[in-house]
């Protein structure tokens, strides 16, 4: 029989298991080059955790508000090309 040693309790589970999703969704944001979802990402989770000292609770709570904050397209960057107009010269 197949024995889980003390080290590995059934808090560590969730807690790998949010880690993985933190760090798939880090790399998704690089691959599509979301630079701000990766700030708000972490800053949601570093402020909640600092105020709660739960980690399960911090990623939870910043991967929830981050993923809301794209689905609104609030943390979408837009790059408008030719703002500036050349001066004629007469």
């Amino acid at each position: 029989m197949y024995n889980i040693s003390n080290n590995f309790t059934s808090k560590n589970i969730p807690q790998a298991i949010l880690y993985f999703i933190t760090l798939s969704l880090t790399v998704s944001y690089i691959i599509n080059n979301q630079s701000l979802a990766i700030v708000s990402l972490f800053s949601i989770a570093g402020i909640t955790y600092y105020t709660t000292k739960n980690i399960i609770l911090a990623l939870i709570i910043s991967i929830i508000i981050t993923n809301l904050l794209l689905s609104m397209k609030y943390l979408e960057t837009t790059y408008v090309e030719h703002l500036t107009n050349p001066i004629k010269k007469n």
